[in-house]
């Protein structure tokens, strides 16, 4: 974990905006290879001239700063967290 005191995500779902010639296959490789990730899901849940908008499903137990980092280096931003889920076991809500 990165600064020791973050909790580590179970689940967490995002809402990200990605340059439209990102290779979204490169992208779920890469936040695959995160340690701790169980499973990665990227859909492209829209498109703008330039622009993907895409959901990631990310489970494990993952440090979300290695999240960013990834996201960011492929030249994507996260738009938003729209799910977390921290603890022992991933609630449904």
């Amino acid at each position: 974990m990165s600064g020791g005191d973050e909790p580590l995500l179970r689940r967490v779902v995002l809402d990200v905006d990605a340059p439209s010639e990102l290779e979204i296959i490169k992208l779920a490789n890469e936040l695959g290879r995160i340690k701790g990730v169980a499973a990665v899901y990227v859909k492209v849940e829209e498109t703008d001239v330039g622009v993907l908008g895409l959901r990631i499903v990310m489970e494990g137990s993952i440090d979300f700063n290695e999240i960013r980092r990834v996201i960011e280096v492929n030249g994507a931003v996260i738009r938003s967290i729209d799910e977390v889920s921290v603890g022992e076991y991933i609630l449904k809500g």
